[in-house]
């Protein structure tokens, strides 16, 4: 996919402009900042924002996984990004320090007090009566020590589900995971953290829906109501290909939920006369924007933005388009396309309140708003499909191989009897095809050696079938 064929002028002006510098700057293609500038503007409102599309109401966080080589840019194009972002975090934080914890900080100490003096007269009151006040305290003192964790915390990069779920359940339940190296975060992800080692998303999941999220992982049952997570990582394409490798992240449902970009990069001669540095007026802007909707919109009770009837007719007609699309697809395949018109609505929202700001929520997404939306998701989504077949390609061509000398070692003739009469009992399309393709380049044959029995054939074929499972 061409860079040229980016629709970035389907962004709002200041998107546009700030994409255009920062890709002069940094030398990174324009779909880079964009999208990443989409994503992080998902994370500003939180739960505070969602779009009613017919009987439904869609949530605008979006989860955005690019990959792009090191040293080509990563941190300093989302650092300056992200900075609004944190500062107001960091602000945040900086008023809870001064004007909360003290006064949590007396109320412990005062709760210490009575708690000796309660000791004193427990020769006095009983047995009996000392316990359930003793457990009154105590309660008293678990809610105080949760209090004094500080609730102001935006962005995260530890995706692990205890530190999640902390996190979540103090701050009111949103969260923005961002990364740009993304070693412990994969890692995280994959399981390769806990003992079970399996990914661990589940979390991660809820957040994008807004399941609640039950947790026996700490000391207690924790819950989160109606999370909100946003996700921006941009990794390198080792670790990029390490969480695509994972099946159980495409079943599971973590990786359809993404918006999988793998930028290429390609490197040019630096010119002596280029801008050293992103414009700081643009940047400026961007954070006037950033400011505005995390005071109105973050942590607020959410407020309803409608489609037009012009506009549910553009998505009724990419979903119509898609559905189409996935019936020709196996089930892998599928899973992404199912994804791709709720994705397009949350794209489609983060647009209209990019564009209008604090006017957005007495406006409706228009029939422009919705074209713009699906410009960039068929873009974005012809992306995530080179990236995922070209994945399943590569491990295609591992299980050829692997049957190949399977078949070496067995004798390339499978006779055609049992070819059509062997039971498949998973993925029977798949293995067919790699068989096909293993005749097609002469490695298996579908002719009767009637000087074999045919109880080896059935071994043979059942080890192949086995191996390419």
């Amino acid at each position: 996919m061409s860079e040229a064929s980016f629709p970035i002028d389907c962004f709002p002006q200041l998107f546009r402009d700030l994409s255009e510098n920062i890709s002069k700057v940094n030398g990174v293609p324009i779909a880079f900042p964009a999208l990443t500038l989409l994503g992080l503007n998902s994370a500003l409102y939180g739960k505070g924002v969602q779009l009613e599309f017919r009987d439904y109401l869609v949530r605008s966080n979006l989860f955005l996984v690019c990959s792009l080589p090191s040293g080509a840019g990563k941190s300093s194009t989302v650092n300056p990004l992200a900075k609004p972002i944190r500062d107001y975090e960091a602000k945040l934080r900086d008023q809870w320090e001064e004007d909360v914890r003290p006064v949590i900080s007396a109320e412990l100490k005062a709760l210490s007090l009575e708690e000796k003096q309660h000791e004193k007269k427990f020769g006095v009151y009983g047995l009996d009566e000392y316990k359930a006040r003793f457990a009154d305290l105590e309660r008293e003192r678990a809610k105080l020590e949760a209090q004094k964790i500080n609730p102001h915390r935006l962005i995260q990069d530890d995706v692990s589900q205890e530190k999640a779920v902390q996190t979540l359940s103090t701050n009111g339940g949103s969260i923005l995971f961002l990364t740009t190296e993304g070693g412990r975060t994969i890692d995280n992800i994959l399981g390769r953290m806990n003992v079970s080692t399996n990914p661990d998303d589940s979390h991660i999941l809820a957040g994008f829906s807004g399941d609640d999220i039950i947790s026996e992982r700490l000391s207690r049952e924790s819950v989160v109501k109606d999370p909100c997570t946003s996700l921006v990582w941009v990794l390198t394409p080792d670790r990029f290909d390490s969480i695509l490798n994972s099946n159980q992240l495409k079943v599971g449902g973590f990786l359809p939920r993404c918006m999988l970009v793998p930028i290429k990069c390609q490197y040019q001669d630096e010119d002596p006369n280029k801008i050293l540095r992103v414009d700081s007026e643009l940047l400026e802007r961007w954070g006037r924007h950033c400011r505005v909707m995390l005071e109105a919109f973050h942590g607020k009770e959410p407020v309803t933005i409608s489609t037009s009837q012009e506009a549910a007719l553009v998505f009724t007609h990419y979903e119509n388009q898609n559905r189409r699309e996935a019936d020709k697809q196996e089930d892998t395949i599928r899973s992404f396309i199912v994804r791709w018109r709720e994705i397009s609505l949350r794209i489609a929202l983060g647009l209209h309140m990019a564009r209008y700001s604090m006017d957005a929520p007495n406006r409706e997404i228009s029939e422009e708003d919705a074209r713009q939306a699906v410009s960039i998701a068929k873009w974005v989504f012809r992306m995530q499909m080179l990236a995922v077949r070209d994945e399943e390609y590569r491990r295609q061509e591992e299980k050829i191989e692997k049957a190949s000398r399977l078949a070496q070692k067995f004798g390339r003739v499978v006779p055609s009897y049992l070819w059509s009469k062997q039971r498949i009992e998973n993925d029977k399309t798949k293995q067919i095809g790699i068989l096909e393709e293993l005749v097609s380049r002469g490695i298996l044959s579908r002719e009767i050696n009637n000087g074999r029995h045919t109880g080896a054939y059935t071994h043979a074929l059942k080890e192949i079938l086995n191996s390419i499972h």
